[in-house]
């Protein structure tokens, strides 16, 4: 469920969702709660990204996904 959304939040620049972790750790991250890591990949078929381009869509993805999911970014 949390890809699908990732997916649909991201725009036509996310190329690609993989999750590669899944960690939990009462302590560290809560009781009943993950810690779940995905790379994403953000492309333009036309033209190289800039930095600010992506930071934007991503923003906006982490928003959108966070809103609707109560999820939080560690960091």
């Amino acid at each position: 469920d949390l890809e699908r959304r990732i997916t649909s939040a991201g725009g036509k620049l996310l190329e690609g969702v993989r999750l590669f972790d899944v960690y939990r750790d009462e302590e560290r991250v809560g009781a009943g709660k993950k810690s779940m890591a995905f790379a994403l990949t953000y492309r333009a078929p036309d033209r190289t990204l800039t930095s600010e381009e992506v930071d934007k869509a991503h923003d906006r993805l982490v928003k959108k996904v966070a809103g609707a999911t109560g999820a939080e970014v560690r960091g």
